[in-house]
Formats: structure tokens, sequence, C-alpha cells
């Protein structure tokens, strides 16, 4: 527009120049042959005069025609900076229209094709963007990005489930507000400070993890930045502590009964003992302990079988009172010379639950074995049966000395006892084999006590439909 502007004042001044040019040459005809015996004092002032004429009408004219082409201008050019104003509010599919300003057309196409490099840029850009989280949200591992003050700038999804945190609450916070662990902390100073890559095992107390954590420095023209990578060791760390109690008490269990039968073996074989009735008594024992083992050794392959899915369990409907009747019935004897009273209270013409009668029954058979140890001696294990949703309820009600609060939590636990200076206690796996069954057939077990009003065991079968 401007390299216009010049081009039309141009030909304008031109145009004005040969007009006047020709004004005078005009002039000076008319003066010499149509008008006689003028001065040349006259003459030279009739020029003078229509010459300063001509310029005041020249002037005026250039002045009208500058303020015309200027106010354009003026126009044009406030059009291109709001458009330029448009596309830098982050209209980025936006361009300017050639035909409304096609006086500005070299400078409109230049900006337009500057816009569209921009936006292809800018495209390219939010796509790697895009791809860099869909990687990072796609790993196990949690990430999260730090900038050299702990200025969080990146966190994956697995990073936000694992602390418990919304990207929206933590980008551009400090990651010390958000996680405080002295050792994480310490962790990221030492990085800072060697610009190494870093490994360590961290055990966050808040939040009771175990992380195998990983610090990355990486140099950035904005400044140094940390890659922090968390790998979730609880649960392993969990299985570790669960394989070090199952060998300690596994250890534990057989220790006891194979010292006693050492003992007595070695008491046995001593010459100067010839005593029928004390060697009886004593090969009795070694009998009841090598029973014990074994009830141990058998009852941890059950478990074990049970836990891994490689026995098949086969699912079927069941009438669940007739596995209460047969229950009771081989009990009773036992039941009377406890002198402990059986008592049902079974709804009848339940629907059949559907399960595996005989894994249902040892359930039902080591909940009424503990009822018996509880209660000892003189007192009452009642029966229930009650429909429920899409569920048949059995609960085994007993008026033993009941569980105390805290040991409830670890009643289903591997050789978790309750009375552990008790030798006929059993070998602390029934409860855990019964939650496994009742798992396997997608059933469920849980127990109510309080200390000195006897236990409720409920065991939940769904309904057979």
């Amino acid at each position: 527009m401007i390299f216009n502007l010049s081009k039309n004042i141009t030909k304008l001044l031109i145009l004005l120049t040969v007009t006047l040019i020709i004004t005078i040459f005009l002039l000076n005809i008319l003066l010499i042959f149509f008008i006689e015996n003028i001065s040349l004092t006259s003459h030279i002032l009739i020029t003078l005069i229509v010459l300063f004429i001509f310029t005041i009408f020249s002037f005026v004219i250039g002045i009208n025609v500058y303020k015309y082409l200027s106010k354009d201008l003026s126009i044009s050019i406030k059009a291109i900076v709001d458009d330029c104003k448009e596309i830098l509010d982050g209209n980025d599919n936006y361009t300017i229209e050639r035909d409304k300003k096609s006086n500005f057309l070299p400078i409109i196409e230049t900006i337009n094709s500057i816009t569209s490099k921009y936006k292809n840029s800018l495209d390219k850009l939010y796509s790697e963007r895009d791809k860099l989280y869909s990687i990072g949200n796609a790993m196990t591992d949690s990430v999260i990005v730090i900038d050299s003050i702990g200025k969080i700038t990146l966190i994956n999804q697995s990073a936000q489930e694992l602390f418990d945190l919304k990207i929206s609450d933590s980008f551009n916070k400090r990651l010390v507000n958000l996680i405080r662990d002295h050792e994480l902390q310490s962790l990221i100073t030492k990085t800072l400070k060697i610009n190494h890559i870093l490994e360590e095992e961290i055990e966050l107390l808040e939040q009771q993890k175990y992380l195998k954590t990983t610090t990355i420095p990486i140099n950035l023209s904005s400044g140094r930045e940390i890659v922090i990578i968390f790998s979730d060791l609880t649960k392993l760390k969990q299985l570790d502590i669960t394989r070090t109690e199952f060998v300690t008490n596994i250890s534990h269990e057989l220790r006891s009964p194979l010292a006693n039968i050492k003992a007595m073996i070695e008491t046995l074989v001593n010459p100067k003992i010839n005593d029928k009735e004390k060697t009886e008594e004593f090969l009795a024992l070694i009998n009841q302990d090598i029973d014990r083992m074994t009830s141990i050794v058998n009852d941890l392959l059950e478990l074990s079988s049970i836990q891994s899915g490689h026995i098949p369990i086969h699912i079927a409907p069941f009438d669940i009172n007739t596995v209460i009747d047969e229950l009771i019935s081989i009990s009773l004897e036992k039941a009377q010379s406890l002198n402990i009273k059986i008592e049902k209270n079974i709804e009848s013409n339940l629907p059949k639950v559907l399960g595996n009668t005989r894994m249902v029954h040892q359930v039902l058979l080591n909940i009424l074995t503990n009822a018996f140890n509880s209660i000892n001696k003189n007192g009452t294990i009642q029966f229930k049966t009650q429909e429920e949703d899409h569920n048949i309820a059995i609960l085994i009600q007993d008026s033993g000395k009941g569980i105390a609060k805290e040991h409830i939590p670890h009643i289903f636990e591997r050789f978790y006892k309750v009375d552990k200076s008790r030798r006929d206690q059993g070998t602390g796996l029934g409860l855990a084999i019964s939650k496994h069954i009742m798992n396997a057939i997608n059933g469920s077990i849980k127990v109510e006590s309080q200390l000195g009003n006897g236990a409720t065991f409920y065991i939940i079968i769904p309904k057979s439909h």
C-alpha cells in the first residue's frame, strides 16, 4: 500500500506539472497573438500570477488527495492489525481475507503464509506432546518430572493414582508440599548436586508404600529438570514378609513336635529305663505329634492347591440343609462328651446353593471344630440359615469365650492362633483354608465376636438360579 501511495502521488505530481507547462505555453501564445503591445513586464507578471494560482490549486488538490489516501491507508492498516491480534489471541485457523484489502495483497499473503507455517509447527508440537503424554500414561511405573526448584512440570496417570493426586492440583506445585518424605527430598537434592542418575529404595511412611525410586537429571534450554521414576514394590515387600512369616511359622509348628519326638525317643532308647507304662505313653505322644505334623503338611498341600487353582473345583447345585444335617449327625457324639448342645434354626424349602458340596462341608466342619475348642465344655452351638438377595447365609454361633477385637483382622491368616499356649487348637490353617475355599466358589466368610460373648461365623454361598 505504501508503494501504491507513492506511485499515485508521483503520477499526480507529473500530471500537474505537465498541465502547468501546457497552461503556461497556451497562455504565452494567447498573449503573443491576441494581445498586442503588451510589455515584457506585464507578460511576465501575468505568467507569474497564473503560475501562482495554479500552484495554489495544485496544493489544495494534493492536500485533499493525500488526506483521502492516508485515510484509506489508516483503515487498511488497522484492519490488518486487528487480524494479527485475532491470530495472536490463539485463533490458529484464522486467515486474513484477501478481497477486502487487495491493496495490501503482498503483506496479507506473507502474514497468511507465516500463520500457516506457525499452525503446522504448532500441530506437530501438539502431536509430539500428546504422544509423550500417551506413552507416559501407558507406563506401569509412576513418572513425575520436576524443575530445578522442585515444581511439577509433568505427572503421568500411574503417579496420580499412586500418590492420590489430581493433575489440576499438582501441576506447577512443589513436590515437597505434596509428598512429604525426607528420603525422597534427600535423593532429589543429591541428584541436583552431582548431576548423575541415582536409584534407591524408599519407604513412604504416610502412604505405607515401598518404592524403588530412580532420579534422572536432564538439561534443557529452559533449565535443569529431574525425571523421577517410581516402581511400586509394596506388593513384593508384602509377599516377602508373608513368605518370611510363613517360613517362621512352619518352622515353629514342625520344630516343636520334632523336638518332642526326639526327646521321647532318646528316653526310650535309654537301657536304664524299662517302664512299659511310660513307654506306651511316650509312643502315644509320638504318634500324636506325627499325626499333627501330617495334618500340617496335608493342610498346607490343600491350601497351596486351592490358591494355585491347579485342582479342578466341580461347582453344582446342592441342598445346604442336607449338608448341615449330616455335619450335626457326625458331631453329636463329640458334643455329648463335652456336654455341648447343638441347636438348629434352619429355614425349610430354601433354594439350592451353587458350590462344591465336599468343600462347603469342610468349611462348616472347620468352624464347628473351632467352636468346640472355644467352648471346651458346657455350652451351645447354633446353626441358622437365611435367604438373602442372591445368596444363602449360614450362621454358626457359639457360646464360647469369644475373640478379642485385635485378633479379628488376622483370624483367617495362616498359622494364626488366638491362644498360642494350647496344643489342641489344631494346625492354625483351618480358617485360612476355609477363606480360600469360599473365594474359590464365589462365596465369602466373615466373623463377628466380642470377648466373653462367643463368636458368630457367616458363610455366604450364591443361590443356584
